[in-house]
């Protein structure tokens, strides 16, 4: 993003706990929605989308920065799988929001939109290691 990453997730790490669900998706959304923003975050969503490499370095990128610091602030005993259930629950809302633009979710107002998935990823950061392990 042309923004700062740090700039972007510092009201993420700065969250209580029981906030940082809502808070992660109002961040990510704000930032992407920014008209600064918007155009590079679309044209970086088809590149990861197209691309096996891209996607690649999209991956790495999510899942050691933003998502690593979140749950190194927050959780630091989270199973792995919690990072996979948020890098899903990103890129969908990535690409239904922006790529696809299905409504009323592309229209929405970013409050709305972390009201309603705030308690979804809350849920993934609440994981136990017991139920995040491989093969359950």
């Amino acid at each position: 993003l042309p923004n700062a990453v740090g700039e972007v997730m510092a009201p993420v790490l700065d969250a209580a706990y029981e906030d940082v669900g809502r808070t992660f998706v109002h961040a990510l959304l704000a930032s992407w929605d920014d008209p600064a923003n918007r155009e590079a975050v679309v044209a970086a969503a088809r590149s990861g989308l197209g691309s096996s490499e891209q996607g690649l370095l999209a991956r790495d990128f999510v899942l050691n920065g933003q998502i690593a610091a979140v749950l190194e602030r927050h959780c630091p005993d989270a199973p792995p799988v919690t990072s996979a259930l948020l890098v899903m629950e990103m890129v969908g809302l990535l690409t239904s929001r922006y790529l696809l633009d299905v409504e009323p979710l592309a229209s929405m107002p970013v409050d709305s939109v972390a009201a309603l998935l705030g308690p979804t990823v809350q849920r993934y950061l609440a994981l136990e290691a017991s139920s995040g392990s491989a093969g359950a």
